[in-house]
């Protein structure tokens, strides 16, 4: 995130393990406001899953609530919805090893954090 705590292309979150890429953000549609989401808090997003090649697998047609931090979903999801504000919208790269592994390859997700408690 830049100085601004705006989000911008090509921005980067750390995957936590030097053995594993950093998540890429591909692309910004809104920057949002307000706090940090952090761990172990309730929060409720849209989504939509694609492989690499942008083909849709799950198209998420309701919002998913998880505990982050708690492993309710995919690694990747923990780390990156704990940086995101309210409002955020992007699309991420997420690499294999922060999603199902090498069964489905290196996934993208549009995500859009609509709130937290």
């Amino acid at each position: 995130m830049s100085e601004e705590n705006n989000w911008s292309e090509g921005d980067t979150i750390a995957s936590g393990d030097a053995t594993i890429p950093d998540i890429e953000i591909i692309e910004v549609r809104r920057n949002g406001s307000g706090e940090v989401c952090g761990t172990g808090k309730m929060a409720k997003l849209n989504y939509t899953a694609m492989l690499a090649s942008g083909e849709v697998i799950d198209p998420g047609l309701r919002p998913f609530e998880f505990s982050v931090g708690s492993g309710m979903a995919i690694v990747g999801w923990d780390i990156v919805v704990a940086k995101m504000r309210v409002g955020d919208s992007f699309t991420i790269h997420l690499p294999q090893d922060l999603a199902y592994g090498p069964s489905k390859g290196d996934l993208k997700f549009d995500m859009e954090l609509l709130s937290f408690k």
